[in-house]
C-alpha cells in the first residue's frame, strides 16, 4: 500500500465490526497521524478493493494565490467527516460538505482563465 498522503507515514489495513449493522468492514489506518480511510458503503468491501481505492491518487494543484503546495485534509464538522483542500502556506482552503475526495479536488483544481 502507498504511504499516507497527509504525512507520509506507514499505513495498516484493519478490520472492525460495525455494531450498528453487524457487518465487518475494512479500513486503512495511518500509524503516524492516525488518519483513517474507510469506504462508507453498507456492503462490505474486500481487502483488495479498499487497497485499490486507497492507492488511487488525484493530483492537487498548487494554491492559486501563492503557488505553495496544497493538500487534501479530512475535517470534522458536526457528526461527520468531510474533505477539504488546504494551502500549506496561506491556509487558503476549499471544503465541501458530503462530497467525495475526488469532488473537492476537482473543485479546488478548477481555474478561471484571465483574458
Amino acid at each position: 500500500m502507498r504511504p499516507c498522503p497527509f504525512c507520509g507515514g506507514k499505513v495498516e489495513l484493519r478490520d472492525k465490526l460495525d455494531k450498528g449493522y453487524g457487518d465487518e468492514t475494512s479500513f486503512i489506518h495511518c500509524t503516524k497521524c492516525h488518519m483513517w480511510f474507510e469506504k462508507f458503503d453498507y456492503r462490505a468491501m474486500s481487502h483488495e478493493s479498499i487497497i485499490e481505492e486507497w492507492n488511487r491518487r488525484i493530483e492537487v494543484k498548487p494554491c492559486p494565490f501563492c503557488g505553495a503546495k496544497a493538500t487534501l485534509q479530512p475535517f470534522y464538522c458536526g457528526l461527520s467527516y468531510n474533505w477539504g483542500v488546504v494551502c500549506t502556506e496561506t491556509f487558503a482552503h476549499h471544503m465541501t460538505f458530503g462530497g467525495t475526495q475526488e469532488e473537492v479536488i476537482k473543485e479546488w483544481n478548477r481555474r478561471v482563465k484571465d483574458d
